[in-house]
Order: structure tokens, then sequence, then C-alpha cells
């Protein structure tokens, strides 16, 4: 008599057309395993993707059946080049999270923007949420040397992206050091310059070392890509003064290569602050303007030239 409901659920399922019908249908037989079972794996691969099927609907219980059937489904690319964890993290689902990180999914993997499941769920609403659970340190089963390296990586990625000083607090509240740096010796400061103001302020705010070093040994100075955060890390305290283990000061690495009107417009802001010694030489024996000339960058070039016509005029007017 079982067998023969099985069957007859199996031909019935079959009619159905749109894998919402067919969820609905699963659920309806919910309550016989086997039946459900072999429903999925008879009707669901080829409509809709049976790990996509459950992620629609939140559906844990139906994922698990999805893993056992397909492990691979885990890691898998499912939407804008991102997996069954990218998707959970971005829309908030919390028990499906848990239930993916459990079944060991992987949380460095980056979609079709470079971006991990933890970046995705920042800028969300559900990222107070999201976020702690993404950073704990039980989902890693890593010997502790890669687990600490791959939890500081996390940590400095969230911290630099985060734009909203609740997701920070949430941030450092699952023990992370506002200061931690990554492999390459970046802290989250060093990775916020390049792309999001309002981190730079939040991290700041919250003890982030304006000046700590990576392991080039260069500050954030060096990296920003605006005039806007370059103006308000020298207000907060930036050496300018700063050198590099190549011998190049922030002005060095700003001229070597080529540039926007926003980098032209950071050089003009270094060069008219207190502190700076344009003329001084990387271990390469070349000035700031060297680099200029060699990039054949005019813009930049213009506003040295600029600044030797004003500094021969005080000489001239001193002498």
């Amino acid at each position: 008599m079982h067998q023969l409901s099985t069957e007859l659920i199996i031909i019935i399922g079959q009619q159905f057309s749109s894998s919402k019908d067919i969820y609905a249908f699963v659920q309806i037989s919910a309550n016989f395993y086997r039946i459900r079972h072999v429903l999925f794996r008879s009707l669901l691969a080829s409509i809709d993707g049976p790990m996509t099927l459950a992620l629609k609907n939140n559906d844990f219980r139906l994922a698990q059946i999805a893993l056992e059937n397909d492990p691979e489904c885990l890691n898998r690319c499912i939407e804008d080049g991102g997996t069954p964890l990218h998707y959970a993290a971005r829309y908030g689902l919390k028990t499906m999270v848990n239930f993916l990180l459990a079944k060991a999914a992987n949380r460095h993997i980056k979609d079709g923007e470079d971006k991990t499941p933890l970046l995705v769920a920042l800028p969300t609403e559900y990222s107070s949420i999201i976020v702690p659970i993404l950073l704990q340190r039980q989902w890693n089963a890593l010997p502790d040397t890669l687990l600490d390296q791959c939890f500081r990586t996390d940590a400095v990625d969230a911290l630099a992206c985060a734009a909203r000083s609740d997701v920070v607090d949430q941030i450092l509240a699952c023990d992370v050091d506002i200061n931690t740096a990554d492999g390459m010796g970046k802290t989250a400061l060093h990775h916020a310059v390049v792309s999001s103001f309002l981190s730079v302020g939040l991290l700041l705010d919250r003890g982030s070392q304006v000046d700590a070093l990576d392991q080039y040994g260069r500050t954030p100075l060096f990296y920003s890509k605006s005039l806007q955060v370059t103006t308000f890390l020298l207000k907060r305290g930036a050496s300018i003064g700063v050198i590099d283990h190549n011998g190049m000061t922030v002005l060095h690495y700003i001229t070597d290569g080529l540039h926007s009107s926003e980098q032209v417009r950071i050089v003009e802001k270094l060069i008219n602050t207190t502190g700076l010694n344009i003329f001084a030489t990387d271990n390469t024996a070349r000035t700031a303007r060297g680099y200029a000339e060699h990039h054949l960058n005019h813009g930049i070039l213009i506003l040295f030239h600029r600044y030797a016509e004003r500094r021969m005029k005080i000489v001239l007017g001193d002498w």
C-alpha cells in the first residue's frame, strides 16, 4: 500500500509545471520522508535546482535532502556567481546560514562581484544578525594557525566594509581587535581608505591606528584614492613623513603610476601640506617628480612646476 501511494504521488507531482507548485506538493507529502525523498530526486533536479528551491522557501530540511542527493551543491554557484551561503547571507536567512555553516559551507568563496558571503551581508538590513554568525570561529575546521589567519582576514574585511556604526560594534563584539591585521599586515583602515569614507570615520572613532604599517611599511594614507579621505586622514593626525621599505614617501607612491584627476588633486594636497619633503629620493635615487616624468603624467608635472615657481619667488624675495 505504501509503495502504491509513493508511485501515485510521483505521478501526480509530475503534472505540476512550476517549482513553486512542486514545492507545495512536497510539503503536503512531508509526513512520508521516503516519499518526499523519491519525489525530490525524480522531479526537482530538473526544475529550479533543489538547493535553490530550498533557499527560496527557506527550508533547511529540503536543503538537507538536496545535500544527500548532491553533496557538491553546498558550494556550487546558484545566483550571480554566488553560493547558497551568499544567498542566505544576502536575504538574512539566519537558520539557513547556520545550517549551511554546520555542513561546512566554504565562507571564503567569492561571487561574481568578488565578495565573500560576509561582505554580501554587510550592506543589508540583516547585517547585525548575519555578520556575527559568519564570524564565529566554530565554523572553521582548520588547524589553529590557519583558523586564526582566516578569522583575522574575515574580521579585517568586515570592518573595512561596515558603513554603519551598529554593524562595526557587532563585529567588535565578536572578540575582534579594531587593529587586527590580515596576512599582508593591512588593517581594516588600510582597506577602508580605498572605497569607504564612512567606514574610515567609524574605524578611527573606535581606536583604529591612523599610522598602522603594513608589511611594506605603508600607512593607510598611502592607499587613499580620494581627496576627501586623504584630507580627513591628515586632519586626524596621519603622518606625512612615513617612508616605506622601498624608501618611498606617500608622494612617491602616488606618482608611481597612471592617475585619475582625483589622484592629481591628492598630489596637490600633499605638495601643499607642511612636513613633506617633495625632493626626497627613494632607494632607487628617484624623486616623486622623477616618477611623474617617467609616466608622462602632465597633470602632476604641472603641480611640481608651480611649486618650484613659488619656492623660487620665496627665495628671491628673501634674498
